[in-house]
């Protein structure tokens, strides 16, 4: 970042930004939206070098994209329509000026991807490792939005995906073995948009949640947060097929 400085470098990272009907976007103090037809859903996550990503196991944009994904996961649980993104960037000098635009880029990547315009943010130096805040702006389409105390006595608790697949995924990586469906779901999430928007449209789905912290502990959030008991049993859940061949391949 030193050869470009702060605002040169800002300007390289985001030269080519959609920025999603924004009245204006990036290169000012603040970014300006137009008033929504549907209440706003905000929500932001962090992500620190050495705690969410390791970049001796992933690249610099995969890094970047992981970050982005996470913070839209949230909108997605609410069964929101992410809309604008603002990234905080921190990173030591000994950071390479390449790998930090391609954090940026992947950033960008996951923002356009999922349908978030990145509109704003910044960047600075950090004594500490990489660092990124990413704040995400969706919409809640007709009004209805859904959170962790909705649940109901009587309601059955649902997962979409594979639970485990993830963290399969990073004891692949700790294990240096090959399994690239595991750790993809590892470096590059994706947030269940699409599943959200459906179980916001249906009457009958009252609560959700993201499984940012696991099946066990989040299912734990919403029957918390809805006064209510949850029941798990391990055979109710389906077996991956991916994590079983991973299981099959490590040491005994």
């Amino acid at each position: 970042m030193d050869r470009l400085g702060e605002f040169g470098f800002i300007r390289r990272v985001t030269r080519d930004l959609p920025q999603g009907g924004a009245l204006v976007g990036t290169g000012d103090d603040c970014a300006v939206l137009p008033p929504g037809d549907a209440p706003w859903l905000v929500s932001c996550d962090a992500s620190v070098e050495g705690v969410h990503f390791r970049l001796d196991w992933c690249t610099p944009r995969d890094a970047g994209w992981k970050a982005a994904a996470g913070a839209i996961s949230d909108i997605a649980a609410m069964g929101g329509v992410p809309r604008y993104m603002l990234a905080a960037v921190a990173a030591p000098p000994s950071r390479l000026e390449d790998e930090l635009a391609a954090f940026c880029a992947g950033i960008a990547e996951a923002a356009e991807r999922f349908g978030a315009a990145l509109v704003g943010g910044d960047v600075t130096r950090s004594p500490g490792p990489l660092f990124s805040d990413i704040s995400v702006l969706g919409s809640a389409p007709g009004g209805r939005y859904l959170k962790r105390s909705g649940a109901r006595a009587g309601d059955a608790l649902a997962v979409t995906g594979w639970p485990g697949r993830a963290a399969a995924g990073l004891d692949a990586l700790a294990n240096g073995v090959d399994a690239p469906v595991l750790t993809t779901a590892q470096m590059r999430p994706e947030p269940r948009l699409a599943q959200g928007r459906w179980f916001a449209a249906h009457a009958g789905v009252h609560a959700a949640i993201d499984l940012s912290d696991g099946l066990a502990q989040d299912a734990g959030h919403i029957a918390e947060r809805s006064e209510l008991a949850v029941a798990l049993r391990g055979d109710w859940l389906p077996r991956d097929p991916e994590i079983e061949r991973f299981e099959a391949r490590l040491p005994k």
